[in-house]
């Protein structure tokens, strides 16, 4: 869990894919983060190598933290009239 602007977030690791497990190894990696406020956002962070996987996933972490609402621009169309900014 990770706490952000818009509340709490869930922070999930998955292997998708069930050839993937049938092969025993990831052919693609996925992170996940799930904001459950208002908003429900979903973030996915993928990569077909696991070279710099670690990096990846703690910069993740930190734009997942950065998560926060905004009114949108009267000129800027948006989803729901709402930008989030991270």
């Amino acid at each position: 869990m990770v706490d952000t602007a818009l509340g709490r977030a869930v922070i999930a690791q998955r292997i998708p894919g069930v050839e993937q497990a049938r092969a025993r190894r990831p052919l693609a990696l996925q992170l996940q983060a799930f904001i459950p406020a208002d908003v429900r956002l979903l973030l996915t962070l993928a990569a077909t190598s696991p070279r710099g996987w670690d990096t990846h996933q703690a910069m993740f972490c930190q734009v997942v933290r950065s998560a926060r609402s905004e009114p949108a621009p009267a000129d800027e169309e948006s989803y729901e009239n709402h930008t989030y900014r991270l």
